[in-house]
C-alpha cells in the first residue's frame, strides 16, 4: 500500500499547539496571581479594573487551554489517526493508496474499484449507534478531561458531509460522465483499541480499527467499470499535496 501523508500540514498544527499551551498557562497564571494580589491589598486601594483584567485573563486562558488541548490530543499525541490507519491497513498491495490530510476529507483510500472516505474517531469506552443516533456512555474520567477530549458529535452526518466534499472536489477536475460511475464509500472507524462499539442500525458502516482491513478487502472487490479513473484520482490527489507544499 502506498501512503501519502501531508507532513507539513501536521507539523504546522503541532507548532500551533506548542505555542498555544504556554500562552494559556500565561493567561491563567497571570489572572491567578493578580487575584492573589487583590486579596492581599486593602479593598479601598484595589483598582476596580483589576476585576475585569482577572476575569478576562481567566476566560482567555481557558479558551486557549481548550483549543491547545484539542490540538495536542489530535496532532502531538501519538499514535495519530493516520498512524493507526497505516498500522491496521498494513499488507495491502500497491494498488491501494492511502491519503492523509491532503484535502478536506482527512483520510481517503483509493483502490482499484472504489474510493473509501475514512472518518476516524478517537473515542474510547462504550459507544453505540441505533437508527443513526449515536451515544457515548458517560464516565467520570471523561468529565475530568472535558476540555481535552474531542466530542463524538454525529459521525453519520460527518461521514456524509465528507463524501460530499470529496465529490465537490472531484467535480472540479472530472466531467459528470467520468464522475458518475465512481464508487465513493464512507466508513466510520474508531481508532482506540479499548473501544466497545455496538452497532444496531447505521447508514454508514461503523467499525473498530481491527475490522477495517477486512472490510476494505471485501468491499473493494466490487467492480465499478471505471477503467483507469481511479488511477487519475490518485494522480490528482498526489499532485494536490505537492502543489500545496511548494
Amino acid at each position: 500500500m502506498k501512503i501519502i501523508t501531508n507532513e507539513p500540514f501536521i507539523a504546522k498544527r503541532k507548532k500551533i499547539a506548542n505555542i498555544l499551551m504556554p500562552l494559556a498557562l500565561l493567561f491563567l497564571g497571570g489572572g491567578f496571581f493578580l487575584n492573589l494580589y487583590t486579596l492581599q491589598t486593602p479593598q479601598r486601594e484595589v483598582n476596580p479594573m483589576y476585576f475585569y483584567i482577572i476575569m478576562g485573563s481567566l476566560i482567555v486562558g481557558l479558551m486557549l487551554s481548550s483549543i491547545s488541548s484539542g490540538l495536542i490530543n489530535r496532532w502531538v499525541k501519538e499514535p495519530r489517526a493516520d498512524q493507526v490507519l497505516t498500522t491496521v491497513l498494513k499488507g495491502f498491495s500497491k494498488k491501494f493508496t492511502l491519503f492523509n490530510y491532503v484535502i478536506r476529507p482527512p483520510h481517503i483510500m483509493v483502490g482499484q474499484n472504489k474510493i473509501f472516505v475514512v472518518i476516524c474517531k478517537p473515542q474510547n469506552g462504550e459507544v453505540s449507534v441505533t437508527n443513526n443516533k449515536w451515544k457515548w456512555k458517560f464516565s467520570f474520567w471523561r468529565l475530568l478531561r472535558f476540555f481535552a477530549i474531542e466530542p463524538l458529535g454525529n459521525p453519520t452526518y460527518e461521514a456524509k458531509s465528507h463524501v460530499q466534499e470529496l465529490v465537490n472536489f472531484l467535480r472540479e477536475h472530472f466531467t459528470e460522465e467520468e464522475l458518475s460511475p465512481m464508487i465513493i464509500e464512507p466508513v466510520i472507524v474508531f481508532t482506540d483499541a479499548s473501544i466497545t462499539l455496538t452497532v444496531n442500525d447505521s447508514d454508514i458502516p461503523a467499525l473498530t480499527g481491527k475490522e477495517l482491513k477486512q472490510f476494505i478487502r471485501q468491499s473493494g472487490k466490487e467492480k465499478s467499470g471505471n477503467g483507469n479513473k481511479y488511477v487519475k484520482v490518485v494522480k490528482l490527489l498526489t499532485d494536490t499535496v505537492k502543489q500545496a507544499n511548494q
